[in-house]
């Protein structure tokens, strides 16, 4: 279902971009229109996202010149439009690249069968073995950029080469993680080329190859902001709790990053990496920082939240490699601290929240970074208070299903993608439901991610489709904000949570019986709705500019809207 948003009053969804298998991953190019994907079948796609809009100009040009042609064969005339249909989708495809490993056939051992009758034996083949999984590419992410930080802009500006100012622009690396483990970078302009595939001589677009950078398949992948004390290092998370950090100069380099014996990295860190901790007991989920990089959050399915800090690492007495004992994550031990001994946040830069009893699956940093924001397997949004990372300050339930994706708008807002397929906008403290923006057909929403320069919102499920949305309206509210002076902000301060997106009203739809889980929630905040809303009247048949809120009051469509939509 491709869901638009009607009236112009809401995001458009614009032709997905379809895959030749399932997308595990998304990355969007900091500055180019470009996106890669991480296939389920161990390959990576680059997609032009301009092609997409050019090509429905080619295709109508070439359909009007092709109806001429075919006028005196009606009938082969009819089949032939079929099949140029098809030819004229546009097609974005930039290059296809294979970066995970060949699973190796499990080992065969024969047994001996004798025959009693003549008593001569048979020899027979039975495959021994755990089962294995096919090669896939978990993780691909495009090289930040040092532009995100504010704090490198002045360093930025005093680069005249041009060279220097390529590699600072963002995106001339692409990195992927696979199931077998394996941590892969590869230059950005020769992946987007086909001279590879072409020219067998030509320079492979694989740059190093780390084939054991984890003992378990690695199910998460980040890039630490420049900022941070150990520059844009390298995060991975695998399936077994344990997070590796790595200096990408480094890996390059060495010949332990060919070798592909599974035992050599056991004993020793492979080269390239910095750091490793062994804390969580269950596969990592996602990753978030703060701003300037020192503190870096990992969320993980055994209900605890990881925190650690940058400064410690290549510190001197801080080991490189912190291991907890393995427990089982469904009866955890309780860790108490001695009264004269030192936290582990003291002593080696890493504490753990209370066990949740529940799975970590996203994270988000909002309020200017004074809250974290955690999607849930039970549907409820969690929320940590900074610097009190024992438990939960908030919580806000109403998600049906998990909270698989978090995408942040502002800092009262996100879009948050869960196993139910819908798309949803939540503001959070206050809390309220803003509407949904769209949704992938029941499947569940796995990923969402931001475009270059916020033009696009792109989400995957599990289909081969790769869904974007129009995101131009969802960056309004930086700009409304602006443009009153400040006596009109102040006159209009009792409903100046309905301006913008981040205060979108939602008692237009609390009138439509949508049935949803949100409907309960509301019921109590809804005389404080009512105030509000007679205040913001009066302030429409002012000079107030109140007229803006009421614009926006159905950008998305409700629960009840989306599912009607199609009928």
């Amino acid at each position: 279902i491709e869901v638009s948003i009607v009236e112009d009053k809401m995001a458009t969804a614009l032709k997905p971009i379809e895959c030749s298998a399932q997308p595990l991953s998304i990355s969007f190019h900091p500055v180019k229109d470009i996106l890669a994907a991480g296939l389920v079948d161990g390959t990576i796609e680059i997609h032009d996202l301009v092609a997409k809009g050019s090509g429905d100009a080619a295709a109508s040009a070439k359909a009007k010149s092709n109806k001429t042609d075919d006028d005196d064969d009606s009938d082969d005339g009819m089949e032939s439009d079929n099949d140029e249909d098809e030819d004229d989708q546009p097609d974005t495809i930039l290059s296809s690249i294979h970066v995970a490993k060949e699973v190796v056939s499990p080992s065969k051992s024969s047994t001996q069968m004798f025959d009693k009758s003549d008593s001569t034996s048979t020899t027979t083949v039975k495959v021994t073995g755990k089962a294995t999984q096919s090669p896939s590419c978990r993780c691909v992410l495009f090289s930040r950029s040092p532009n995100e930080n504010k704090s490198n802009d002045s360093n930025n500006e005093t680069k005249s080469n041009d060279h220097n100012a390529n590699l600072l622009s963002g995106g001339e690396h692409i990195f992927t993680a696979c199931n077998g483990g394996s941590l892969r970078c590869l230059d950005s302009e020769l992946a987007c080329s086909l001279e590879h595939f072409q020219n067998p001589n030509a320079a492979s677009p694989i740059l190093w190859s780390i084939e054991n950078a984890h003992n378990a398949g690695i199910n998460k992948l980040y890039q630490l902001p420049y900022s941070s004390p150990c520059g844009p290092a390298l995060v991975t998370g695998d399936d077994i709790g344990t997070v590796r950090l790595w200096d990408t100069r480094m890996c390059g380099g060495g010949s332990d990053n060919k070798n592909t014996n599974p035992f050599d990295n056991l004993m020793k860190a492979p080269t390239g990496c910095i750091q490793t901790w062994k804390v969580n007991h269950d596969y990592i989920t996602d990753f978030e920082t703060n701003d300037d990089g020192t503190t870096l959050f990992a969320s993980s399915g055994d209900g605890h939240l990881s925190v650690f800090d940058m400064r410690f690492v290549n510190r001197k007495g801080t080991p490189r490699s912190v291991i907890l004992p393995d427990i089982d994550p469904h009866k955890p031990a309780v860790r108490h601290v001695p009264n004269n001994k030192k936290s582990s946040w003291d002593t080696q830069g890493y504490t753990q929240s209370d066990n949740q009893e529940d799975e970590l699956l996203s994270l988000t940093l909002l309020k200017k970074s004074t809250k974290l924001l955690c999607g849930t397997q039970q549907g409820i949004l969690s929320l940590f208070s900074y610097n009190e990372w024992g438990d939960i300050s908030d919580r806000f339930p109403g998600h049906p299903q998990s909270i698989d994706a978090l995408l942040k708008i502002d800092e009262d807002t996100v879009l948050t993608g869960s196993s139910d397929g819908l798309v949803r906008a939540v503001q959070l403290l206050p809390n309220s439901l803003l509407g949904v923006l769209g949704g992938h057909d029941g499947f569940p929403v796995e990923g969402l991610e931001w475009s270059a320069g916020r033009k696009l919102v792109g989400s995957m499920s599990h289909d081969e489709y790769i869904r974007l949305w129009d995101a131009s309206f969802l960056n309004e509210d930086g700009d409304s904000d602006d443009e009153g002076d400040e006596s009109k902000m102040q006159d209009d301060l009792p409903s100046k949570s309905k301006q913008g997106l981040g205060g979108v009203s939602t008692k237009a739809k609390a009138g439509d019986d949508s049935g949803d889980d949100w409907a309960d929630m509301d019921e109590d905040d809804e005389d404080l709705d009512d105030m509000d809303s007679d205040d913001s009247d009066s302030d429409d048949s002012g000079d107030g500019g109140g007229g803006k809120p009421k614009k926006r009051e159905n950008i998305f469509k409700s629960e009840n809207e989306e599912f009607f939509s199609d009928l």
